[in-house]
């Protein structure tokens, strides 16, 4: 994956490749940036995390995100619905959403400012 900056270039030169769709990295800097964040912040956050997370990481984390945003809080529906949307574990979604938020919580300290 090319860092976050490159992908930003490429989106506002109509440039970006359509392997970008579906690409947890591009996905989540794009809902970031949705959600009010600056464009270098974001940039920021998603090259950090993707140090860390590798991609299934990075969309089990961003679908974790969207489901909050989207009012859920019913923590048994939102287990439900992350491990059949990606076919893992209770325990793997455990160790993935550890993993990422540990990384979100470093990475936005590295970031903030931005």
């Amino acid at each position: 994956m090319k860092p976050a900056y490159a992908v930003l270039a490429a989106i506002a030169l109509g440039t970006a490749p359509a392997s970008a769709a579906g690409d947890p990295q591009v996905e989540f800097l794009g809902y970031c940036i949705e959600q009010g964040n600056s464009t270098n912040y974001c940039a920021c956050l998603t090259d950090t995390l993707a140090k860390t997370l590798g991609a299934q990481d990075f969309k089990i984390y961003l679908d974790y995100l969207r489901i909050i945003a989207g009012g859920e809080r019913d923590q048994a529906k939102i287990i439900a619905k992350l491990k059949t949307d990606n076919g893992i574990t209770g325990k793997e979604l455990g160790a993935s959403l550890k993993t990422a938020t540990d990384a979100a919580s470093v990475a936005s300290k590295t970031c903030a400012g931005l």
